[in-house]
């Protein structure tokens, strides 16, 4: 109900870097209710320990780097998990909280929705993704791993401590709700999607380093996001066929941001491909308005299939035919905007985007039944009006 006090809380992400986190803190903060975030800081933005944007109220905590090993993690979620505990009492102690409304990953926070018992506000889950399954992917390892189980076990904590649960997509909800016995009645799709100020600008030639056409990446670098695939493509375009007017912008950072660079370079496509690191709705905006071509590298991988790729519907916003590996989820928000290569082949993924480029004709189309598709169902203010009504009853 409007002028109720709702806490976001999120540990991957600083907001409001994390998009989906900071559409739904403004969606309800414009419904009346007033806002608070707790995250980590960034290096570089986000990395005030105090901040209020658009009357929302930002409290951020430090954490170590991240490191890919067991302890890090322990030490990372130790960390965080206290830091969070500490800033949210002292947010209920200034004005009283009535539901906090926490992301995953890491599932580590049903404790919290226990003293919710105590201080009485409702504990909301938000699937994020499958944090039993990525570690799986991650780490190359199968389902008797212990730390799968550890992960499957906290996830069935969070579901049983849930009073609702939202999920962005029918495939990860369906997951969830089936191997956590959860009511289904208790639980709603709040799809992302790209709201009304992302949008198109006017190009910029130069961007494109005086190749012909321009491909661009939007998304994170880790190990499970392909981008690898995007590398072998441009090395299979223009070491293989010796086509060269072409140039690649990848948007992002993640762990695997170093390698990617290195990799870059053994195959000699330091002229062709640029690596921006993260970057900003102003610094994206004229990338996407200038492409002739998007890309989404992410493998089927028994995780990624289940998955909506903010980047996809980025895409179709920004009216781009889109190269995509054939992904379940990709497919429902994509349809005919995407040509859909299989068995996760970079050689593959390469030919797509030759063949494409040599059909400006196909491109428009595609890149207008991309925008079409958008404005009459994945929008983000579609996804608003679901979120705003099931706060109503939650908190009622």
């Amino acid at each position: 109900m409007p002028g109720k006090h709702i806490v976001f809380i999120v540990e991957n992400l600083s907001v409001p870097f994390d998009r989906r986190v900071w559409r739904e803190a403004n969606a309800l903060k414009s419904g009346g209710y007033e806002v608070s975030v707790i995250c980590p800081l960034e290096k570089t933005k986000d990395k005030e320990k105090r901040a209020e944007i658009n009357g929302i109220n930002i409290y951020r905590y430090y954490i170590p780097p991240t490191q890919s090993s067991k302890m890090g993690y322990v030490k990372e979620y130790s960390k965080a998990f206290f830091s969070t505990l500490i800033l949210l009492l002292k947010i209920n102690f200034k004005k009283k909280v009535h539901a906090i409304h926490v992301a995953n990953p890491p599932e580590i926070f049903f404790p919290l929705g226990w003293l919710g018992k105590v201080l009485r506000y409702k504990f909301i889950f938000d699937q994020h993704d499958m944090s039993p399954e990525t570690y799986l992917i991650k780490y190359k390892t199968d389902k008797n791993n212990k730390m799968y189980k550890l992960l499957l076990f906290m996830e069935k904590l969070t579901f049983k401590t849930s009073d609702f649960i939202f999920s962005t997509n029918e495939s990860i909800r369906k997951v969830g709700i089936e191997r956590n016995n959860y009511p289904i009645s208790r639980s709603a799709i709040v799809r992302n999607g790209p709201d009304e100020g992302f949008k198109s600008t006017d190009p910029v030639p130069e961007l494109k380093n005086g190749k012909k056409f321009l491909a661009s990446y939007l998304g994170v670098m880790g190990k499970m996001d392909g981008v690898e695939n995007i590398i072998n493509a441009a090395d299979y375009i223009v070491n293989v066929c010796k086509y060269y007017d072409i140039y690649f912008v990848l948007i992002g950072f993640g762990d695997e941001f170093d390698n990617l660079k290195n990799l870059v370079k053994t195959n000699k496509l330091e002229d062709f491909i640029s690596m921006t690191g993260r970057l900003y709705d102003d610094g994206i905006k004229p990338i996407l308005s200038t492409a002739d071509v998007c890309l989404a590298p992410d493998p089927a991988n028994g995780l990624n299939e289940y998955l909506t790729m903010n980047k996809i519907m980025d895409y179709m916003r920004f009216g781009k035919p889109i190269i995509s590996f054939d992904l379940h989820e990709s497919r429902f928000s994509a349809q005919d905007s995407a040509i859909y290569v299989k068995e996760n082949d970079p050689e593959a993924f390469g030919k797509s985007i030759m063949e494409i480029l040599s059909k400006p004709e196909q491109m428009k189309e595609m890149g207008k039944k991309g925008q079409e598709r958008i404005d009459k169902f994945l929008k983000w203010e579609k996804s608003v009006q679901i979120l705003l009504e099931n706060y109503k009853e939650i908190l009622n």
